[in-house]
């Protein structure tokens, strides 16, 4: 396979380069091909974002076959450090899990390297304290209890406490707790400012 690389510079093109595509099989996950270009030139065509974004989607291939989502993904720097990996499940992340995935991403990233510093992987779920994006970790967590801040007033107020209904029609409906009475409160999405889990409130699935 030949490539065209372009100075952004000077916007002139360099001969063409040539690359190798490889088609790799996962061990422990025989469902998973991996697909990756190599060449002397491939890290440093590729930015941050790109390598981001093809980051997650090898990630999803890993995660999501186990019932599990990638909530965040924090990239080391230029001369290293610790690319770390939170994933998360509606209910919770086991360590068997921890440790399946771990073990899979390091496969991954030793056919990829992506990276030209020294770095570590670290896999974890996240915090009981975490903050959700919106939409898509409210809908993943509802029914859980959570601290909402908007960014302007709502009722004469920019912080409210309870449990997720759901979402309709862009619109966040928690159960909140006034006295001994629970009462339904509604949020548009678009004043949200940050949702923070407080998942301690909630019951342990794990315990019987």
């Amino acid at each position: 396979m030949f490539l065209t690389q372009t100075d952004p510079r000077s916007g002139s093109r360099s001969k063409h380069t040539k690359f190798l595509v490889i088609v790799v099989q996962i061990a422990d996950n025989p469902g998973f091909l991996l697909i990756f270009i190599e060449g002397a030139c491939y890290k440093e065509m590729i930015t941050e974002g790109d390598l981001r974004a093809r980051l997650e989607t090898e990630l999803a291939h890993i995660l999501n076959p186990m019932g599990l989502l990638l909530h965040e993904l924090v990239l080391p720097g230029r001369k290293g450090g610790v690319l770390r990996v939170f994933v998360d499940h509606p209910e919770r992340v086991s360590l068997d899990q921890l440790e399946t995935v771990s073990r899979r991403i390091s496969d991954l990233l030793d056919v990829l390297d992506p990276f030209s510093g020294n770095y570590r992987l670290e896999v974890s779920s996240p915090g009981l304290d975490r903050v959700l994006r919106v939409p898509d970790e409210l809908l993943l967590h509802a029914g859980k209890h959570v601290k909402v801040k908007t960014k302007e007033s709502v009722r004469n107020q920019k912080i409210f406490r309870g449990r997720i209904d759901g979402v309709v029609d862009g619109v966040l409906v928690l159960s909140t707790q006034a006295g001994k009475k629970t009462v339904q409160e509604t949020l548009p999405l678009d004043v949200i400012g940050e949702v923070r889990a407080e998942f301690w409130l909630d019951p342990d699935p794990g315990r019987s």
